[in-house]
Parts: C-alpha cells; structure tokens; sequence
C-alpha cells in the first residue's frame, strides 16, 4: 500500500512540473540550470587549481650574470660593421645559421 502512495505522489509532482512548466515557458525553468551551477562550478575550481604552478624565479646573481651578458652581446652586435651596413641580412643569416645548428 505505501508503494502506490509514492507513485501517486510522483504522478501528482510530474503533473504539476510539467503545468508549471507550460505556465512559465522556457525561460521561467531555471531548475534545471541551478542543479547544473554548482557541478559546473566545482569543475571549474578544479581545473583551475590543476594549471597554477608556482612561479620559481632565478636567483638575483644569475639574473644579473644572465643580463650582463646580454648587454654585452647588444654591444658587440652595434659594433658589428655587418650589422651597421645591412641590419635585417645580419639578422636573417644568423636565425638561419642557428637553425642550421639545431
């Protein structure tokens, strides 16, 4: 007997979803949304917290060292009689040489 019961009552809910439904239109049905907002959410998090890595910068002397150097090859580079005379050609045969290097 209390088996009917429950089904009564889920026949009795469908019927009324479904005249809320017809009532509302679609977009008065938002329920469907708010179950769907907090898996959304949660997978979002999770992804999030999945692509941060920490961010491990070099220590300050290696930093340095790193942009001493590179200063010293701009140098050299503007010094270069090459470079002065044709800028863009230097620039192309020297991608093209590290490329043939690799």
């Amino acid at each position: 007997m209390g088996i009917w019961r429950w089904q009564e009552k889920a026949k009795k809910n469908r019927k009324r979803d479904a005249a809320r439904k017809k009532k509302l239109g679609a977009l008065g049905n938002l329920v469907s949304l708010k179950d769907a907002l907090p898996a959304v959410e949660k997978k979002h998090v999770e992804e999030c917290k999945k692509t941060e890595k920490p961010r491990v910068s070099k220590p300050l002397k290696i930093q340095a060292m790193e942009m001493k150097e590179d200063i010293n090859v701009f140098r050299e580079v503007m010094s270069n009689s090459f470079f002065k005379a044709d800028p863009f050609y230097t620039m192309y045969e020297n991608v093209r040489l590290r490329l043939a290097q690799k």
